[in-house]
């Protein structure tokens, strides 16, 4: 065997080779050389050999410098070192076969740790899945459920601006359709006011003469108005504000029959006032004498030549019906006709819309029901 260098070598050797001689006198030369230890020393020794190596110089040789070293034997080598030896050679071996046959069970303890580890990645991952998977269902709900809020906000908006409009468009109309009826209304009151305004007549034989042809006036053709009025029209097919309309022209033809039946009876009554206070005249002071009439109408009953009162159903013209308002004007029963005629618009234009709305919604829900349907067969 080649010769060893240094005392290093010989430790190092003596260890791998189980030589106590050459561990001796190695551990001796290394314990009382002045050097200390290097690192690449130390390495090489180890940590238990470089510990005590530096105890030994701590106690014997380096460290009481004010009392005399004791010398350092061979015995106190062994005492330190040859136990050692034998029983760390003994360990590392018996370390060694316990390591190597505890490996297997390291091996298998460290894929038990990390199949677990993996495990619990994967349940922790699949959590975390889960609960985005949650959030994002509960996040399009609430979506859905602000979509239907803002769509039934908006259909309630033109609902209100539907209705709006529509009551505009009413009043509108009604606003047109009342200043035509004043104007039409006073466009034909017009002549019936110059009619009515009659002056005092002479009385005389032959005014009286003519008054009497003039008391059988009660013939006047008012039948077209009266037939106008009577006929039941087929409203069916309008709708609620042109049925509306219909009503308030048909009630001011009616308005207008039973003026003109008040004008014509007036002047009869006139008429007849005047020949009779003719002939009381006559009487009194003879034929010639003329007395003014007065203009305003008297409550003396008219006979007929046939015997018959002066009516005005006589006249052609609408019976009045016994509703409670025979003891209006004629333009006060139209006023009331038109208030309940717009009361009867207002409730079949709400049941028009009521309907048109289901209708619309019904529309809605088969187009829903049906885009399902198409959903469903498609996934299938």
């Amino acid at each position: 065997m080649a010769p060893i260098a240094s005392p290093i070598d010989k430790i190092v050797f003596g260890r791998l080779y189980d030589i106590n001689e050459w561990l001796t006198g190695a551990y001796q030369a290394v314990c009382t050389r002045l050097d200390a230890l290097t690192l690449e020393e130390g390495k090489r020794l180890g940590v238990d050999d470089a510990i005590r190596i530096n105890s030994i110089r701590q106690d014997f040789c380096f460290v009481r410098v004010s009392e005399a070293s004791p010398k350092l034997c061979e015995e106190d080598i062994e005492s330190r070192f040859g136990l050692a030896i034998q029983t760390e050679h003994s360990s590392n071996k018996e370390s060694k076969d316990v390591a190597e046959r505890l490996r297997p069970d390291s091996a298998a303890e460290a894929t038990s740790k990390k199949e677990e580890a993996a495990s619990a990645a994967k349940v922790q991952r699949k959590k975390r899945q889960e609960e985005v998977a949650d959030k994002k269902a509960k996040d399009l709900e609430e979506k859905k459920v602000q979509e239907q809020r803002e769509a039934e906000a908006k259909s309630q908006e033109l609902e209100e601006e539907v209705a709006k409009a529509a009551e505009i468009e009413r009043q509108k109309k009604e606003q047109e359709t009342a200043d035509k009826t004043t104007k039409d209304l006073d466009d034909k009151r017009a002549p019936s006011t110059g009619a009515a305004d009659l002056t005092p007549i002479k009385s005389s034989k032959k005014d009286t003469d003519k008054a009497k042809p003039a008391a059988a006036m009660s013939g006047i053709s008012t039948t077209p108005i009266s037939t106008a009025a009577n006929e039941q029209e087929d409203w069916s097919q309008l709708n609620a504000w042109d049925r509306y309309c219909m009503k308030e022209k048909k009630f001011l033809k009616e308005k207008d029959a039973e003026e003109l039946a008040e004008l014509v009876k007036q002047m009869k009554q006139q008429l007849a006032d005047e020949a009779k206070a003719a002939e009381g005249a006559a009487t009194q002071q003879g034929a010639g004498d003329t007395s003014s009439v007065p203009a305003g109408p008297s409550a003396v009953s008219i006979t007929e030549p046939n015997g018959s009162g002066v009516s005005n159903t006589s006249m052609g013209t609408p019976a009045i019906k016994k509703d409670g308002w025979s003891h209006l004007t004629p333009k006060a029963r139209m006023d009331k006709k038109t208030k309940n005629a717009y009361s009867e618009f207002q409730v079949e234009e709400r049941a028009e819309l009521a309907a048109e709305l289901l209708k619309k919604a019904q529309q809605q829900m088969a187009d829903e029901a049906k885009a399902a349907q198409e959903a469903a067969a498609k996934r299938q």
